[in-house]
C-alpha cells in the first residue's frame, strides 16, 4: 500500500496551530510565573480579568480563594491533555491488541472475543467508570485506566477487520511464505497499512475522552485535588456564576475550542487516510 501524506489546509490548519500554540503556552507559561496553581491570596478573591476592570496581576481574575484563574487554566490545559492522550491511547492498544488475536486465531477465541466487544459496547460506560471509581478510588491511575476502557471495542472492530482483510493479501501471504513468524508478519507488514485508520479514529476520538473527564471532573468523581482540569474549574466555578462568571465560562470556553480544533484536524486526516474516505 502507498503511504499517504497529510497537507493540512483551511481550517484544519489554523485549528492544528492553535493546538501547538495552546499545548506550548500550557507547558512553558507557568514556568514563567512565581506562584503555583495553588498559590491563595484572599485579599484578591473574586478579582474580575483586566477586560472587566481587573489587574495585570491576574489577567483573568480569580476565584473566591485569590488563586489565579489564568495560572489554574494553564495546569489544567496540561492535565486534561495529558489525561486524554494517556487514556485514549490505553484504549486503542486494548483494542488493537484485541482485535488482532481475534483475526488471528478465528474459531472460538475470535467468537469469544467478538462477544466480549459486544458486551462492552453494550455496557452504560458512565455506569461503569462510576463503579470503577466507586470500588477502587478516584485516584489519577485508577481515572485514566477507567477512561482509556472508552470505546476500545471500536479499535478491536476495526483492528480485527482490516487485518481479516490484509491477511490474505499477496505481500501478508508472501512474507508468511517465507517463514515469517505472527508477531513480525503484524508488527512489520499488517500494523503500518492499517495505522491510518487507527490514527484517523485515534485522533476523532481525543475530543469525546475530553468531554468525559471534563464531565467527570465536574461531578467531582475525576481528577482531584490539588491537581486541577477544565472540567474540574468549572465544576468549582459553577456556584459562581452569577458573581463570578469567569471562574466557569473560561475553562468552559476552552474545553469547547479543545474540542472544535481536535474534530477539525481528526476529520482532516479522516479524508487524508482512511481509503474509505478519500477514495470516494
Amino acid at each position: 500500500m502507498r503511504n499517504r501524506s497529510v497537507n493540512f489546509s483551511g481550517s484544519a490548519l489554523v485549528a492544528a496551530l492553535f493546538l501547538v500554540a495552546l499545548v506550548l503556552i500550557a507547558t512553558v507559561g507557568p514556568e514563567l510565573y512565581s506562584i503555583s496553581n495553588e498559590t491563595m491570596d484572599l485579599r484578591a478573591r473574586l478579582a474580575p480579568p483586566v477586560l472587566l476592570g481587573g489587574t495585570f496581576a491576574h489577567p483573568f481574575g480569580t476565584d473566591d480563594l485569590g488563586r489565579d484563574v489564568l495560572i489554574r487554566l494553564l495546569y489544567s490545559i496540561r492535565v486534561t491533555i495529558a489525561v486524554a492522550f494517556l487514556a485514549t491511547g490505553f484504549g486503542a492498544t486494548i483494542g488493537i491488541v484485541i482485535g488482532l488475536l481475534a483475526a488471528h486465531f478465528r474459531g472460538w477465541v475470535d467468537d469469544l472475543l467478538v462477544v466480549l466487544i459486544d458486551l462492552q459496547a453494550a455496557v452504560p460506560y458512565l455506569l461503569m467508570v462510576l463503579a470503577l471509581i466507586t470500588v477502587f478510588g478516584s485516584n489519577m491511575t485508577m481515572f485514566v485506566l477507567a477512561l482509556g476502557l472508552h470505546g476500545w471495542e471500536r479499535y478491536a472492530r476495526l483492528a480485527r477487520g482490516v487485518a481479516l482483510s490484509l491477511k490474505n493479501h499477496g505481500f501478508a501471504l508472501a512474507v508468511k511464505g517465507l517463514g515469517a513468524g505472527p508477531l513480525r508478519i503484524y508488527g512489520r507488514h499488517l500494523l503500518p497499512n492499517m495505522a491510518g485508520v487507527l490514527i484517523t479514529n485515534f485522533t476523532l476520538a481525543l475530543p469525546q475522552v475530553i468531554l468525559l473527564e471534563s464531565s467527570l471532573s465536574f461531578l467531582g468523581v475525576g481528577i482531584q485535588a490539588p491537581e486541577t482540569s477544565l472540567g474540574g474549574m468549572v465544576g468549582f466555578g459553577r456556584d459562581y456564576l452569577t458573581t463570578a462568571w469567569w471562574i466557569a465560562v473560561i475553562p468552559a470556553l476552552v474545553i469547547f475550542a479543545i474540542s472544535i480544533a481536535v474534530t477539525a484536524v481528526g476529520e482532516e486526516m479522516r479524508e487524508k487516510l482512511d481509503p474509505t474516505v478519500s477514495q470516494r
